[in-house]
């Protein structure tokens, strides 16, 4: 193949119009025409078979058909109009030696330009030529115009979309029609140095998908980006600087543009003939240009607004996960919204997220997305084995443009090739340098890993390890409380039985009460569970005042002095100097405080009456009477159960809460 680069590339290949197709069945007379216009500064052919020359009209272009009307095998006229049929802008020219009016209408109606008499002489041969170049040129400065017009009326109309897609299809519609081509490719760049991505094709059927890459080195198109400049073939390529990595043999001729705007590559357009080899007119040539530098603005504005779109996209897609992960504590909502905006953002077909086990060193699957079959969840990935447990080990995102055997390790190999995957993205999940699992996104088709999609992707990797992270704070933070809690209860009710076994005459008492208290309170209803512990903590020590009292006191047989029950009766007091330091019994005051008030006021520390005092209070005391009253005690048999219930009907209103009364006997 003829290879035409930088800018000979585009020296105009009809800047003389001075290529001559002659045809004559006189072989004699073909060759003396040839040869004087060939003296004549003229590039003459000549045929004497009419098929032949049309034949080779189709893959060579010529400004000027000089034909003998009268040919055995095909006239001049059909000469012509088959000859106008593959270049409508072809000047002909007829040669007769029959000349009559009737014929030269007839050569004119069918497109001729003029006709020679012969024999003819050389001057009136040169003469008419030089009409035909003069007309030659005036119809190729009239296809320039049209096309640059088109290529201007393009212009509106891709200037005024940010659709890529758009872009591409308007403009090699264009370049289709205007350039009389088969194909028409785009390239993109992938940044300074980086590749070429197939990005869009159009015309005839190849095999090379949308995505592929495209190197640098040894491809015409690398070429082109690298030089920023541009470069025609023809035939079979035979230069050292290429070794197309898709051989094309079926390409007759074609040109490869730059994509430039200023200094910075854009991409490269591909402009192919597979049907006929000729080379571009000049008009044509430029209107490619035109066609280049407007697509390349175009395209340029759609992947900025793509971009900006793409990145408010990320960055709403990051703040919804940052606000579930500040504001949700089930890990498994705010990892179904991470591999949700993998899908999404990512385009992934599949992700997946791996919690480490500090104990066993396995990375165990803890949610996914996109998988055909089960196995996913079933694989316990070891620490350092296989691309998932190296990214883990090594801290380090891992990618995989093709997930071969060699590449998928025992891990994969299992069931990737079931699942379809041909490429996968591995990143670390790391929180405070802590490393917390893994997050995988797999793809089923060929992929390319862009600068763009792996920012994103180890943004999105962070923001798992911080989701991660805080829940196992969380998890540890509720499972420390309930130790805590535990303890306390256990603590609550350490002291509750050490003052059973001080006061063996209410052994049993506290227990009961405190189930009792529970009981009623939900029977009262409009108590939450918080209330209700409170409540249990404090029936648990309601007496723990009596701590507080001497042994001669609370342990004597006998009635106590008047002196002695003003000590008893301070137990309150006590309780309250107890608890109250403590914050996190300060809520079960109630109980211990208030249990001795009384409804109508009468009662102590403080003679609260009605509902100052405490619900917890006025609960307690109702089902610390009766189990008072209904338990022997050493100086008296316990009560039956209808006297005490009838001793709590006539105390209600008095003693006790009237209400509190009526739903406890119920």
């Amino acid at each position: 193949m003829t290879v035409f680069d930088s800018a000979s590339a585009f020296a105009p290949s009809d800047q003389k119009t001075n290529r001559i197709l002659v045809v004559d069945d006189e072989t004699e007379l073909t060759s003396a025409l040839c040869e004087m216009l060939n003296k004549n500064e003229y590039e003459a052919a000549g045929f004497s078979n009419p098929k032949e020359a049309l034949a080779h009209l189709a893959d060579h272009p010529y400004d000027i058909l000089l034909a003998d009307l009268m040919m055995p095998e095909m006239d001049g006229i059909t000469l012509l109009k088959s000859a106008l049929a593959v270049d409508p802008n072809l000047v002909g020219i007829i040669m007769t030696g029959q000349g009559t009016v009737q014929t030269a209408v007839e050569a004119m109606k069918t497109g001729a330009f003029d006709y020679l008499l012969k024999p003819f002489k050389i001057s009136s041969v040169l003469a008419v030529l030089s009409r035909a170049q003069e007309v030659r040129k005036l119809r190729l400065e009239n296809i320039q115009m049209r096309e640059v017009l088109n290529a201007y009326e393009l212009g509106q109309v891709v200037s005024f979309t940010l659709d890529l897609n758009a872009i591409f299809k308007k403009t090699s519609e264009a370049a289709l029609q205007q350039l009389q081509a088969d194909e028409v490719s785009f390239l993109l760049s992938e940044g300074e140095d980086g590749d070429l991505i197939l990005a869009a094709k159009f015309g005839d059927e190849r095999d090379l998908p949308i995505g592929l890459k495209i190197p640098l080195e040894g491809t015409v198109s690398g070429w082109v980006a690298r030089h920023h400049e541009p470069v025609t073939l023809e035939g079979e390529v035979n230069d050292p600087r290429f070794s197309p990595a898709y051989p094309r043999p079926d390409i007759q001729s074609a040109v490869s543009m730059p994509m430039v705007l200023g200094s910075r590559l854009v991409g490269v357009m591909n402009v192919n003939k597979t049907r006929k080899r000729r080379p571009l007119t000049s008009g044509q040539m430029l209107a490619l240009r035109l066609l280049v530098g407007i697509a390349a603005s175009a395209i340029e504005n759609a992947r900025l607004y793509e971009q900006t779109e793409k990145r408010f996209a990320h960055l709403t897609a990051l703040r919804t996960i940052d606000q579930a992960i500040t504001s949700s504590l089930d890990l498994k909502v705010t990892l179904r919204l991470i591999l949700e905006s993998c899908a999404a953002q990512l385009s992934s077909d599949a992700a997946s997220i791996h919690l480490l086990d500090p104990q066993s060193q396995t990375l165990d699957f803890a949610s996914g997305l996109g998988f055909r079959t089960a196995r996913q969840e079933q694989a316990r990935i070891l620490l350092g084995s296989g691309l998932a447990g190296q990214a883990a080990l090594e801290r380090r995102t891992i990618t995989a443009a093709e997930l071969s055997g060699e590449l998928a390790s025992r891990e994969y190999e299992s069931w990737v090739e079931e699942e379809g995957f041909c490429s996968l993205a591995v990143a670390p999940l790391i929180a405070k340098g802590e490393v917390q699992g893994v997050l995988q996104v797999f793809q089923r088709s060929p992929f390319s890993f862009t600068p763009e999609w792996m920012e994103f992707f180890e943004a999105l990797a962070g923001q798992t390890a911080i989701a991660i992270d805080n829940w196992r704070l969380f998890d540890n933070l509720q499972r420390t409380n309930q130790q805590l809690m535990l303890a306390y209860n256990a603590t609550i009710e350490g002291w509750s039985a050490a003052l059973d076994l001080r006061d063996q005459e209410t052994e049993g008492h506290t227990r009961r009460v405190t189930e009792m208290a529970v009981q009623l309170a939900r029977a009262m209803g409009g108590l939450d569970d918080d209330d209700l512990l409170r409540i249990r903590q404090g029936a648990l020590l309601h007496d723990i005042g009596k701590m507080a009292v001497p042994d001669s006191i609370l342990l004597k047989s006998g009635p106590l002095t008047e002196t002695e029950w003003k000590i008893m009766r301070r137990h309150p007091e006590f309780a309250y100097q107890l608890l109250s330091p403590i914050s996190y019994l300060r809520k079960a005051l109630a109980i211990p405080y208030s249990h001795h008030e009384r409804w109508d006021g009468s009662g102590y520390p403080q003679g609260l009456k009605n509902e100052q005092i405490p619900l917890a209070a006025r609960i307690f005391a109702v089902v610390d009477v009766y189990d008072a009253l209904r338990t022997d005690r050493p100086y008296r048999k316990g009560w039956p159960e209808e006297e005490v219930r009838d001793f709590l009907r006539e105390r209600a209103g008095i003693d006790f809460d009237p209400q509190v009364v009526n739903t406890f006997l119920l």
